[in-house]
């Protein structure tokens, strides 16, 4: 993608200039009209990527048209009742319910506006970054501890569902797929708390209207 490089990073040590610059390049790699993992693997436009570098691209580029279109791709393949697609575009809704990495929709959007004034996507996905909230909340609730995420997933690679908070877990593999040993609950609450702060700023400056659960 031909994004415009709008940031600059330098120190007195050459190795973390290089190490900077090799953090650029991999970036630019990555966007192929979607933020990919790696440049020769599947091109799934992956959240999880992005939301751990949201950031650090916007301070590098302007990727003002870049997100855009992934957001807009994003939205078009998720669920009515606000559950995400860890990827997009897609022709179909992923089995593993992971807000580690969907978390991404409202982090970028917020970050849009906060960081670099670009207040046209909150307007564009008011409606389902509600909806979004809303099936999270609900889904914390509908458990037997409330406000806690139940990571209850198991996939064809034997809970893959709980492993996307780390995809290269220390104590695990990737092949065949094995969990953290915190398992799925703990970084996908923390996820969703993350979430909800972002909508409750929303709501203190009368952007996002109040819901029930914010009374």
């Amino acid at each position: 993608t031909d994004v415009e490089h709008i940031g600059a990073f330098s120190t007195g040590n050459e190795l973390v200039n290089q190490l900077h610059e090799l953090m650029v390049r991999t970036m630019v790699c990555n966007m192929q009209g979607k933020p990919t993992d790696t440049p020769i693997f599947e091109k799934l436009g992956w959240t999880g990527d992005y939301n751990g570098a949201i950031k650090t691209f916007n301070y590098n580029f302007d990727v003002s048209g870049f997100l855009g279109h992934f957001l807009h791709n994003l939205r078009d393949t998720a669920l009515p009742s606000g559950r995400l697609n860890e990827f997009s575009p897609s022709g179909y809704i992923s089995q593993y319910d992971s807000p580690c990495w969907t978390q991404m929709y409202v982090n970028s959007i917020y970050a849009a506006w906060h960081e670099n004034g670009q207040f046209s996507l909150v307007e564009e996905h008011y409606d389902y970054m509600r909806t979004n909230v809303e099936y999270y909340i609900s889904r914390m609730n509908g458990g037997a501890e409330p406000w806690i995420w139940e990571s209850t997933e198991v996939g064809p690679a034997n809970g893959m569902g709980n492993r996307l908070g780390d995809w290269a877990a220390p104590n695990g593999s990737i092949y065949p797929v094995t969990a953290p040993p915190e398992g799925g609950s703990l970084y996908n609450t923390a996820a969703v708390y993350v979430v909800l702060v972002v909508a409750v700023s929303l709501v203190l400056k009368g952007i996002l209207e109040n819901t029930r659960y914010f009374i």
